[in-house]
Order: C-alpha cells, then structure tokens, then sequence
C-alpha cells in the first residue's frame, strides 16, 4: 500500500473499540452470516466483499490480506462476546461468596445466551476451534478468545460456596462450554437437550460420581434413547459395511473427517486418497452427503470395535479422541445441513453408550456410576480434547481430574489421541 498507508484493519485496531463500531457490527455481521452458510471455508474476502456491497478490488486494498481480516475478525467476535458477559462479571464480582445453585443458574443462563443471540458468534468459535487443528496461526486469536469466558468462570469458582476438592473448575467449565455449543447449534430447541444441560451443569458444580439421585434421568434417556424427537429431527441408524469399497471408501472418508472436518469430505479429495478417478467415486456416491454419511458409519465402527477392545483393561481407548472430533465436525456441519442432523443426534447418543459400560467396568465397585454424571464427564472430556487438538489449552490436567472423581484408582491410564 503506497506511502505506509495502514489499511481498515490496522486503522480500526488503533482506533479502538468506540470509534467505526457501526462499521465492525457490519463487518462481522456479514462474516458471521457467510460462515453459518458456507462454514470456515467460505469465509473468504470475495463473498464477504459482496455482501458489504464493495468491489472485490476495493475491498482487498481497505482490508489487507485474509489473515489480517480474520485476526480482526476473531477480536471482535471476543469484544462481543466480552460485553455480554460484563454485567454477569460485574454481579459476581460483587459478592464474596455464591451458593452453588446461583452458580448453576448464572452457567446455565450464559450456555443458554450463547445458543441464541450469541449462536453465530459460537458457531465461529466451534469452526475455529475445528479450523486451529490443521491452522496454528489462528490458535493464538483463538485462545485469547477462549480466555474471555475464562475469566468469569475463574471469578465464579473463586465465590463458590463448595466446589469439588482437587478440581479445575474454569477448565472444565470452558470445556463443557465448548463441546455445549457444538450440540446446542443443532438441539438447543430440544426440551430433553435444555434438561440434560442443566443436570450437567449441576453435577460440575456439586461434584461427579457422588451419588445423588437423577430426577431428571427419565429426561436424560428421552433425549439419548429411540423415543420420538420433539423438535422434528428424525432417527438415523449405523449400517455396518459391506463389502470392499464401503469398507475401503469408508475408511478414507473417516480419515478425511478426523483430519479437517466434513467440508473437506469432497469427491475430489476422496479420489485423490483412494488413488482413481472422480468419475468413479462420483458415480458409487453422487452426493457429498453420501459420502460423509459412508464416513460416519465407518467411524461408528471404529469406535464400537476399540470399545469392546478396551473393556478388559483400564486404558480409555483412542476412541475418545476419534468420537469428539468426529461428533464435533459433524455437530458443525449439521448446523448448515439439517439433512445431517439424525446422525449428529445419533453420535451424541453414543458417546454416554460407549463410556458409561467402560466406566461401570472399571472404576471401583463403591463408585456410583450414573447416567448423568457420565454425560458431564463426556462433555467436559471431549471438549478438552478439542482445546487440546486446537493447541488452547492442554487436555491431560483436566482429564485426571475428571477421572480423579472417581476417587483413589492410581493404575488408572488415560490416553488419547
């Protein structure tokens, strides 16, 4: 840019947050609208220039490159984000100490705000979160990011009244928090989903493993089991593959899917793996969601056969890993394809079904093992392994603390990968 001109970017980050404001809500309106359509992938500067109503020459000059516009974008995104959580810092702040149920109820109304005015903006982070795994130079926007709703969780746990002993509550609060929104992008309007939540949360903050009884179970298993959805989403049922090209075709897109995300699943790139031509792959699976369907299967039994392996030893399987980034990509992809959805819902189910019976094996006999406790471990697990994944935060504390709830089991060996 001639003469050290600073570009709109740089001017608006010198400037500050009160001046051009009108300009970044437009700016990040347009992004956030691209991306609920497109996903991160179609965040590019030619669409966003066109909804803004400049000319693609234009707009490349006022913006700087794409990785500039994107920084920007994430700042905004947390300076919004900020604001919405400032009078519930500011009341936190203003007490010395909180009993556990208004804690419960404040989480439960800021995961609640997050699922509706503040959808898009989740659904930015859930796609950069997934986007950071195979893009490090996002991670460290997004993790200044992430600590926005870490400091409200630090100042809850701070004023806390009983919080478990030997255990990071902002952490686990940022995790669940994490893996909520994906969920929330597809089932927040499901009435069983806002119930499950709610108990969740309750078991973070009283303590997992402990005993109490689950009212609200009946719920649990309404939105977990075959009972009629509510909200209109129908039932999806694994297949198992038959056949060498399901299993060979399978395998391929499952791997694709672990590594970047539904997105990536293209004819293109499916051919490229298997090593022969578009046309073939196109004319066994003519749509996408053929394919990303063939995927999930594939990936539902990889997670059923390393479960059964893992259940006559005390190390949780590599499934862990390979059910949250499967679960989280599709979660994100179903927020735009509702034809995904049954299979998003379907892979939710079974995550309580594959650690509840490893849990009820292994951990010690006096160890309660309730449905509840086990969907806000998995929740809490998974999405520490996804900030893991998105090098934000290292997942190893939190998981030993997680299992540390079940008490002393010191030959405990956790991995994942």
């Amino acid at each position: 840019m001639a003469g050290g001109e600073k570009n709109l970017i740089a001017k608006r980050r010198d400037q500050g947050k009160n001046d051009g404001k009108s300009d970044d809500n437009d700016l990040l309106g347009a992004a956030l609208a691209i991306m609920a359509e497109d996903g991160f992938g179609g965040l590019t500067l030619r669409p966003l220039a066109k909804r803004l109503g400049y000319p693609i020459a234009t707009f490349a000059r006022q913006v700087g490159s794409k990785d500039e516009l994107l920084d920007y974008l994430i700042v905004l995104a947390a300076r919004a984000d900020a604001e919405d959580l400032a009078p519930w810092l500011r009341l936190v702040e203003s007490f010395e100490t909180i009993p556990s149920d208004a804690l419960i109820e404040i989480t439960e109304e800021v995961l609640r705000v997050r699922c509706g005015s503040g959808r898009a903006r989740s659904h930015f982070k859930c796609e950069l979160i997934q986007a950071a795994a195979c893009n490090p130079r996002v991670r460290a926007a997004l993790a200044q990011w992430i600590a926005v709703d870490h400091q409200l969780w630090k100042a809850m746990a701070e004023r806390a009244e009983d919080t478990p002993a030997s255990f990071d509550m902002p952490a686990a609060l940022a995790a669940f928090a994490i893996d909520d929104a994906a969920r929330a992008l597809i089932i927040d309007d499901f009435d069983a989903y806002r119930w499950m939540r709610r108990e969740a949360i309750r078991r973070l903050w009283h303590g997992l493993f402990r005993g109490r009884p689950t009212t609200p179970s009946i719920l649990y298993m309404r939105a977990l089991s075959d009972q009629p959805s509510p909200n209109g989403i129908p039932f999806w049922t694994a297949k198992t593959l038959a056949g060498w090209r399901e299993k060979n075709f399978g395998a391929i897109i499952a791997g694709i899917i672990l590594d970047a995300g539904t997105d990536a699943v293209t004819h293109r790139e499916v051919a490229r793996r298997a090593d022969m031509p578009h046309s073939s792959v196109a004319y066994h699976y003519p749509m996408q969601d053929d394919l990303v369907e063939l995927g999930m299967n594939a990936i539902i039994e990889m997670v059923r056969s390393e479960s059964l392996a893992a259940m006559d030893g005390k190390e949780l399987p590599v499934v862990a890993g390979h059910l949250a980034y499967a679960s989280f990509a599709i979660a994100l992809a179903a927020a735009r394809r509702p034809n995904l959805r049954p299979i998003a819902r379907e892979l939710r189910r079974r995550r309580g079904e594959n650690l509840m019976p490893w849990l009820r094996q292994n951990a010690p006999a006096d160890v309660p093992v309730d449905v509840a406790d086990v969907q806000a471990m998995s929740s809490a697990l998974i999405g520490a392994i996804l900030l893991s994944r998105a090098g934000v935060r290292d997942s190893a504390p939190l998981t030993t603390q997680l299992f540390g709830q079940l008490g002393d089991w010191p030959d405990l060996l956790v991995r994942f990968s």
